[in-house]
Parts: C-alpha cells; sequence; structure tokens
C-alpha cells in the first residue's frame, strides 16, 4: 500500500491533529461506555416498558381524570353507608342482638314449639302467649324480612371491607385530587424521566454511537507515557519476554551487527527512546549453529518488552512513535514463545511492514510505502469481528482473519541492523506513548 496520495490530499490525517480529535473521541466514549453500563441505564431499560407500555398509559389516564365518584372506593363507601342509613336494616340489627330474639329461637327448637298454634294452650301458658305475642311482633317480622338476605350479606361484606387498613388508604387516595403525584405510576415515570434528562443521560440519548467508528469502538485500558526515572520503576524491562521463566532474555543475535545492552542505551523520560550507536561491544550471543555464543559487535542497542503494562485481557494497542537513522525499528508483539508474533510496525528505512507470524511460522502481511517513518505516526492493532485491523493514523493498511486468538501477547520494541545491511548509521526509535485498549 501507498499513502503517498493519501497524505497529499489529507485523507491521512496528521498525527497531531488525528491525536486531539481521537483523543477527545476516547474520553466521550469513557462516559458512553460508563452510562451504559451503569445501574442508573439498567433501571432506565426497565421502567422503558413500564412506563412506554398501553397498561401504564391506560392507567396514568385513569389516575388523571378519573372522577372520584366514579371509583370503586367510592361506591363501595356509599352502598356501606346508605345500608347503614336503613332503618329497617339497623332495627334488624338492633333485634338481632336482643335478649328477645334469642329466647325465642332457642324456643323454636324445643317440642313445645308447637303449641304456639294450640289456642287452648295459649290461654292456659302466659309463657306460650308471650312467645306467640313475640312471633307476631314487628321486631320478630323484620327480623325474618332481612335474615340471611342480600342486604345483611351485601351489608356485612362491606363493613368489613371499608373497615381494613388497606382500604381507607385506597380510599384517601382516590378522594385526593392530586392522586396523580402520589401513585407508584408517577413516581416511576418521573424517575425515567430524570434519567432521560440527567446530565449522561441527555449525552447518551443524544450521541450517535457510529462516532465510535472512528475509534473502533475501544475503551482506553492503559496509557503508559514513560514518566518513569529508569526501566527497574516501570513496567518495562529491558531484552525479550519468553514465558518460560528461566530462559535469557537479554542477548543478540549472530546475524544482526548490534549488541543489546540489557537496558544501557534505552533512556526514558516523557517518552522512551531506544538509541543505536556506533560502538565496539562484546556481548552474549545466539548462534543457531552453536548457541549462546560471545561475540564482537560494532553497533549497540536494545530491546524493550512490556509484559507488564496490562494485567488485563486487551484486544488492541497502538502506539506513537518515530524512527531516525538507517537502522531498523520495530514495535512488535511477542506471544513468549518464538511463535506466534505480530508485527505492528516493522520500519525498514521508508518502508513499513506490518503483518502476523502464525504458529506454523507462515507469515500474513503487506508493506506500506509514501510516508516518513521519521516522523511521529500512530501505529495501532485491534481484534474485531474475527479479524486483525492493523492502522496507520487514520488509515486502515492491513487486515487479515485472527488466527491467533485467546493468545496473550506483550509489547516491544526493538532496533536492530540486519548482516546484509552494510550501509547502517546511528539511529534512535522514539516513543511517545502506548495505549491498550479493551
Amino acid at each position: 500500500m501507498n499513502l503517498f496520495f493519501k497524505k497529499f490530499f489529507g485523507i491521512l490525517e496528521k498525527t497531531n491533529k488525528m491525536e486531539a480529535k481521537d483523543n477527545k473521541l476516547f474520553a466521550e466514549f469513557i462516559h458512553y461506555k460508563r452510562f451504559e453500563r451503569s445501574e442508573e441505564y439498567a433501571e432506565y431499560k426497565k421502567l422503558f416498558h413500564i412506563v412506554k407500555s398501553a397498561d401504564f398509559q391506560e392507567k396514568r389516564k385513569q389516575l388523571k381524570t378519573i372522577k372520584y365518584k366514579d371509583t370503586q372506593e367510592y361506591q363501595d363507601l356509599n352502598s356501606f353507608e346508605q345500608l347503614e342509613k336503613n332503618a329497617d336494616l339497623r332495627f334488624y340489627f338492633q333485634t338481632l342482638n336482643s335478649r328477645q330474639l334469642s329466647d325465642f329461637l332457642a324456643f323454636k327448637e324445643t317440642k313445645d314449639y308447637y303449641k304456639l298454634s294450640d289456642k287452648a294452650a295459649l290461654e292456659q301458658s302466659p309463657e306460650l302467649q308471650r312467645y306467640k305475642d313475640f312471633e307476631n311482633s314487628k321486631e320478630y317480622l323484620n327480623y325474618v324480612r332481612f335474615h340471611n338476605s342480600f342486604l345483611v350479606q351485601e351489608y356485612n361484606r362491606l363493613k368489613e371491607k371499608t373497615s381494613t387498613p388497606e382500604f381507607k388508604k385506597s380510599n384517601l387516595f382516590w378522594q385526593d385530587a392530586n392522586r396523580w403525584i402520589l401513585s407508584e405510576e408517577y413516581a416511576q415515570e418521573k424517575r425515567f424521566y430524570d434519567i432521560l434528562n440527567s446530565e449522561d443521560g441527555k449525552y447518551y440519548f443524544s450521541t450517535n454511537p457510529r462516532k465510535f467508528d472512528r475509534i473502533g469502538n475501544l475503551e482506553i485500558y492503559k496509557k503508559d507515557n514513560f514518566n518513569y526515572r529508569s526501566l527497574s520503576e516501570s513496567p518495562w524491562k529491558a531484552g525479550y519476554h519468553y514465558n518460560n521463566p528461566n530462559a535469557k532474555t537479554v542477548f543478540s543475535y549472530a546475524n544482526e551487527r548490534q549488541a543489546n545492552t540489557g537496558g544501557k542505551n534505552v533512556s526514558l523520560s516523557n517518552g522512551l527512546i531506544i538509541n543505536t550507536k556506533r560502538q565496539n561491544y562484546r556481548a552474549t550471543t545466539w548462534d543457531t549453529a552453536k548457541g549462546f555464543v560471545e561475540k564482537d559487535f560494532d553497533f549497540t542497542s536494545d530491546t524493550v518488552s512490556g509484559y507488564n503494562i496490562a494485567e488485563e485481557e486487551y484486544c488492541g494497542i497502538r502506539v506513537k512513535m518515530r524512527c531516525l537513522g538507517n537502522v531498523n525499528h520495530a514495535f512488535w508483539l511477542t506471544s513468549g514463545n518464538k511463535l506466534p508474533h505480530i508485527n505492528v510496525a516493522l520500519i525498514k528505512g521508508k518502508e513499513i511492514e506490518v503483518g502476523v507470524h502464525d504458529a506454523r511460522g507462515d507469515y500474513y502481511y503487506t508493506t506500506v510505502k509514501g510516508i516518513n517513518p521519521a516522523d511521529y505516526y500512530i501505529y495501532s492493532i485491534y481484534q474485531q469481528n474475527g479479524n486483525l485491523i492493523w492502522k496507520i493514523n487514520n488509515i486502515e493498511v492491513f487486515r487479515t482473519k485472527n488466527i491467533i486468538s485467546e493468545i496473550r501477547f506483550s509489547p516491544c520494541f526493538s532496533s536492530f541492523i540486519p548482516a546484509d545491511k552494510t550501509d547502517a548509521t546511528e539511529g534512535r526509535l522514539e516513543v511517545e506513548w502506548v495505549e491498550v485498549y479493551k
């Protein structure tokens, strides 16, 4: 891929302009996602289905418009009060509790009750005459009229119902002309709109999430500006990272012209710098035929690895850096083994190589031209929808199927000179920051 014309026509954004724009987007995305994950948003979604339902709207309408006289509470209480005012019904309850009725009902259960139809017996017994008089009385006739009647049953039902605390509370509620603001539905609706109209809610619901496609919908998990006094005080270390704790991490390669010095060529202060110097140096070296041997070099440089930069899994990483001198520079990700590993940006003069070596050693890559790596650019890689995607600034430069998922990679920086690079010079890899994304 050649980025010359994209740069010429402004499609490739200037690094500082892009950085400012992206920093604003990342901050907004954190704000956006924080609300999306919040208890308030979870409550909002629950309330949305309640408040927007047809049942809720109907209940809201009833609460705001129904008249007290149209409520069941009014009907029940009014019916009960009307029954209480019924003189015959009140007379029934007076009789119901009288000693005369109690005695008469007990007498009705005896064998002498039939004598009330015997005129001679009545004439001979004042007691029988007294029972006969009560049987013909208006008290008893009224009792017979109402006893076990619907009116009595309804009176008892309404009396029991209207005397409960629940009914009294409900009745007071419906009597209040401002009942809507006292209701649970009002509280639910108010909470719904409080969340909707909160500062966070307004931002979230007024934001089109597609604006975050530019940053791949990624959140900054950690940003490192390398503000350390030394490597030992940082999550970075000199040398390579291997999963085998017994493996040697600081060494050089026999097929390269520089010795790795174990951090002596690294400086930290508002950024990380790896200096490649023309310098005679003897170092431990890996030779594929001989193993580890001592060798003399005419250049020195370094490799820095950052296994501890991220303690959690991450799905993207990017770096702002520039590369100076006729030296190869690399920002790459190691799996802790020889393979697989990822070249986020392998700088070879004016060419930039990006790609991935899979576990079998197959290399999927592309070469990018048309920009000067001596200028600051932002190089990034992230996982999305089963793909690995490489970008330089805002331009996607390579994409391939993610064949190395579920493997933890850690970032590395190195500067090196291949043995066949006879025109090598001193150089410098300057890294302003590294950002890790989730």
